[in-house]
């Protein structure tokens, strides 16, 4: 028996959050940035992001790391983090890449993106 946590997300396309965020990491291929339990994307549509699969389960990470730690302390540790050691190797970043690989629902994870969309992984 296993529980299987339901989060909502929200998919925000053409974000300028996203935008700002592309220019500083160098403005190469889509991109997207988290905030809380909404995940802001520039350079690629709604239905582009949820086809790879790989890069909405890091994005997930990141929601599941807001509801950790609350959203002003993830933010904080996030933005130390980075200024340490940068954005590779930031342990946020590095604990986002490892679960790309790994299927949410192994994750006891299932999402909900704009409250009617099922993330089927």
């Amino acid at each position: 028996y296993r529980l299987l946590v339901t989060v909502h997300i929200k998919v925000k396309p053409n974000s300028i959050f996203a935008q700002i965020a592309h220019w500083v990491l160098g403005g190469k291929g889509a991109t997207a940035i988290t905030f809380g339990d909404s995940i802001h994307l520039y350079g690629c549509g709604v239905l582009d992001f949820l086809e790879n699969k790989p890069w909405v389960r890091h994005e997930v990470v990141h929601v599941m790391q807001y509801r950790r730690y609350g959203y002003l302390k993830f933010i904080t540790l996030y933005i130390i983090e980075s200024f340490r050691k940068g954005y590779y190797k930031n342990k946020y970043e590095v604990a986002a890449r490892k679960q790309e690989l790994i299927t949410l629902s192994k994750q006891n994870l299932q999402i909900i993106i704009n409250d009617n969309i099922p993330f089927l992984d």
